[in-house]
């Protein structure tokens, strides 16, 4: 988790260069239960209420065998910072917006997708990517959920 710590921190401090701010919002990394952690995915976001009284929070599994350090580079950009965590916070912040805009993590679509696969690969501006080997299995973790989003990949027997 430290390490993850660190690569979360850098991540942030390169943010403002690239989105131009970041929100006020507060936000935790936490770790699910070992029992939560066999059902749920490696990694996930749950953004903060629209009245701000609790924390947006970057979700990760308890299970090591079931998140392979390898992988959590590529998670954190696409689930935490820059990805899913930044945009739903930074929609719910800016007050321009009507109220079901500002909402987008309510509704799954290709836009917030688009964003996050974008954001995994904003670590290599970062220059945090550098540090990992995890570009061919970022690229593999793309090309699965992709088509098992699209529904291809499973049996047409």
């Amino acid at each position: 988790m430290s390490t993850l710590d660190f690569d979360f921190k850098n991540d942030r401090e390169q943010t403002p260069l690239f989105f131009g701010r970041l929100p006020e919002s507060a936000y935790e990394i936490r770790s699910f239960g070992l029992e939560q952690s066999l059902h749920r995915p490696p990694a996930m976001v749950q953004p903060a209420p629209s009245d701000f009284t609790e924390p947006s929070i970057f979700w990760l599994r308890a299970i090591p065998e079931r998140c392979p350090s390898h992988l959590l580079l590529p998670l954190c950009l696409h689930e935490a910072w820059p990805g899913h965590l930044l945009q739903f916070s930074l929609a719910q912040e800016n007050k321009v917006l009507p109220e079901f805009r500002r909402q987008t993590s309510l509704e799954y679509n290709a836009y917030i997708e688009g964003w996050a696969l974008y954001c995994e690969k904003l670590g290599y501006d970062f220059g945090c990517m550098a540090m990992w080997t995890t570009d061919l299995a970022s690229s593999f973790l793309i090309l699965a959920r992709g088509k098992v989003g699209c529904g291809y990949g499973y049996p047409l027997v």
